[in-house]
């Protein structure tokens, strides 16, 4: 069986009762934990994101991070932290995931091929922007 486990350096969601973002949630722990589902203290549009939201830190000596776990997942939570931090490198962030941004390269052909799928897969909506339209950067 897979498990799907989205990994985030960075994130712009915020808690609603502080305002802070959530990986300030982790600043002050010297030692491996996480907290969540943060899914009902997450402040602004829950479309951002999909399954459970957690912020973690798999090493002592890591960088917290964003982790989204599909709520049906077959393993727990808890399980799926251990295997990571199992493979966490320096910082935290897992050597395995380090190798494949740094082999990855992806044609426009197929990233369109990849959006198309999730779009299907997951039944997502496009939203069109004007200000990109308008502004393209």
């Amino acid at each position: 069986n897979n498990i799907i486990a989205a990994i985030s350096k960075e994130t712009s969601l915020v808690l609603s009762q502080s305002g802070k973002g959530i990986l300030s949630l982790c600043d002050f722990d010297a030692m491996p934990t996480y907290y969540g589902p943060l899914n009902q203290f997450i402040r602004g549009d829950s479309s951002r994101y999909c399954g459970n939201v957690y912020v973690v830190k798999l090493t002592p000596d890591g960088e917290a991070f964003r982790i989204d776990i599909p709520p049906n997942s077959v393993l727990p939570h808890e399980k799926i932290f251990g295997l990571l931090a199992g493979i966490a490198g320096d910082y935290g962030y897992p050597d395995e995931l380090k190798l494949a941004h740094m082999t990855s390269i992806h044609s426009s052909v197929e990233i369109i091929e990849l959006q198309a799928a999730a779009i299907q897969n997951f039944d997502l909506k496009i939203e069109e922007s004007i200000r990109k339209k308008l502004f393209p950067l």
